[in-house]
């Protein structure tokens, strides 16, 4: 087989040709407001020299402007605008498979960025660097959008100078400042709340997984949601009361038990405290 045969052209490439729309993604983003899209990708969101707000999980993290996010898969985030200014920008949506790639897996980048992370990375661009990674994005965004022989080789190659240029050329944070990091710690809170709020009703028994005092987690719940994290707690374990006793089957014995109550009569007096009534005054209205 000659040189110019077969796969021997690209033999860093697996076989992902055929799929290469499905693994790649490139969208604009809006001039109000822009969400992640459905689906297991990591993003690298662009945002232009307007000023935008950045959310994850409805926690404003971090106002941004002329820089470059690296968001982990499993982070639920939201840009908006701020003020009268639209924003502007890029994200490019990459799959597990993309960034497992050989061509990308080498970069020095993948100790620092959207892999193996839960903290949002960034990397502050300045006006001639973030020309250039524009210009990578726009060409990426064509190539998806064509049959031109080879491109998907063209497309891992463009990735790959992207990730060098942020790699080499940015400012790369692990976290975006102070206010960042008890963003991210709320976050997290937030989510063993939902996993565990059937069995979990104190705040210190969060603070022990999240391994921080009790005061550090108040203080940034405080800061973040302007609650206290005792608070967050029975708003989220309200919310459940309130679900089980409208549209569950089961008796208001069984409901206090599988919400970590210690018996009925501590939850019927928790109901009569938080919701103005009984447990089942409150099913009958």
């Amino acid at each position: 087989m000659g040189f110019l045969d077969g796969k021997e052209k690209f033999p860093e490439i697996k076989m992902i040709e055929k799929q290469i729309i499905d693994h790649v993604k490139v969208n604009r983003i809006q001039p109000g407001n822009t969400e992640k899209i459905p689906g297991q990708f990591y993003a690298t969101l662009m945002v232009a020299d307007q000023e935008c707000d950045f959310f994850v999980d409805g926690v404003q993290v971090e106002t941004v402007q002329n820089a470059v996010l690296f968001i982990h898969k499993n982070f639920h985030w939201q840009l908006k605008r701020r003020g009268k200014h639209p924003c502007s920008g890029f994200v490019l949506y990459l799959s597990e498979q993309i960034l497992n790639e050989p061509m990308l897996s080498k970069l020095q980048i993948n100790d620092v960025r959207i892999l193996h992370s839960d903290q949002i990375h960034h990397a502050q661009l300045s006006p001639i660097i973030e020309g250039r990674i524009l210009s990578i994005i726009e060409m990426i965004d064509e190539l998806l959008t064509t049959g031109l022989d080879h491109r998907e080789a063209a497309i891992l190659s463009l990735i790959n100078t992207f990730f060098v240029y942020c790699d080499g050329k940015c400012n790369i944070k692990r976290e975006l400042g102070q206010r960042n990091s008890k963003a991210s710690l709320v976050y997290r809170f937030k989510k063993l709340i939902n996993t565990h709020i059937m069995e979990l009703h104190d705040v210190k028994e969060y603070c022990e997984r999240l391994h921080v005092s009790p005061s550090y987690l108040n203080e940034s719940v405080q800061e973040v949601l302007g609650i206290n994290a005792k608070n967050l707690i029975l708003e989220q374990l309200i919310i459940r009361i309130r679900k089980n006793l409208k549209f569950s089957e089961k008796s208001v014995k069984e409901i206090s038990f599988d919400l970590g109550f210690s018996s009925p009569e501590y939850f019927s007096s928790f109901c009569k405290t938080h919701l103005g009534q009984s447990p089942s005054s409150y099913r009958r209205s």
